[in-house]
């Protein structure tokens, strides 16, 4: 693997017996049974900001409140917001039920309202 001009021997992405083996690792890896992962990820704020490439402990110095391993600010939306970061939509099936549910309740409602008019 490269980092900038350099060339990494052992390769980082690979196992090795030292992570500092590896000339150009990042403060993204650490070294766990010999193999470099990464340990980076998204961090959310409470503003709907979001910074990359960050570990939990930076996230948490920074006041994140969400971190996200491994994953990325994009906003494949377009809406400004991290996706990660995205307050969850509710589903197009999730609001169908609700409608029915509340069609059904004023239909139920509606019947006990003719009932009482006819004296019935």
């Amino acid at each position: 693997s490269t980092c900038g001009n350099n060339v990494c021997e052992p390769s980082c992405s690979e196992t090795c017996d030292n992570c500092s083996d590896c000339g150009c690792i990042s403060p993204c890896e650490r070294c766990v049974n010999g193999i470099c992962v990464d340990v980076c990820g998204a961090c959310c704020f409470e503003d709907e900001g979001c910074i990359d490439n960050v570990t939990s402990e930076t996230c948490a110095e920074r006041g994140g409140d969400e971190f996200h391993l491994r994953r990325t600010c994009d906003d494949r939306d377009g809406n400004g917001i991290a996706d990660i970061c995205d307050v969850p939509a509710v589903s197009i099936w999730c609001m169908i039920v609700l409608v029915l549910l509340l069609l059904a309740g004023m239909t139920i409602k509606f019947d006990q309202r003719i009932g009482l008019s006819d004296g019935g």
